[in-house]
């Protein structure tokens, strides 16, 4: 997934509250100003973005990212093969790195939130959705 391999170019910020920064020329702020992969919607003129996520290179469940609301919703249609713990340590990057983002492309100031929390996003595994059989 893009934003796994976008963690290894972060480098270490001491002074502020924030514990990394991202690199000006990261492909993620491309993403989320609407310039990658070809020319989409920027991030601050949207409410959702889908995400897709691998959980331990064996399964794939589907993140909905609510950008007001601060939280991830995740879809996973194979219940039983994966508990809550493996699903955090899956999505956990992605929720730490989602502030980092809308910084760097100053979603906050598109919005009437002018100040950037850094805290971690809230994960919610939804439970009644259709489920496949694991076969």
């Amino acid at each position: 997934m893009f934003w796994q391999n976008a963690q290894a170019k972060w480098i270490k910020h001491d002074k502020k509250g924030n514990q990394f920064k991202l690199l000006e020329n990261d492909i993620l702020i491309d993403y989320a100003n609407g310039l990658q992969p070809l020319y989409y919607v920027k991030w601050p003129d949207v409410d959702i973005v889908y995400v897709p996520i691998n959980v331990q290179a064996s399964h794939w469940v589907l993140g909905v990212v609510h950008l007001h609301r601060k939280i991830i919703y995740v879809y996973d249609s194979l219940m039983g093969i994966n508990n809550n713990a493996r699903l955090q340590v899956a999505i956990k990057p992605l929720a730490k790195l989602l502030p980092h983002i809308l910084n760097a492309i100053a979603y906050y100031g598109f919005h009437d939130d002018t100040k950037v929390n850094y805290s971690e996003w809230e994960i919610e595994r939804l439970q009644d959705i259709p489920q496949q059989k694991n076969e």
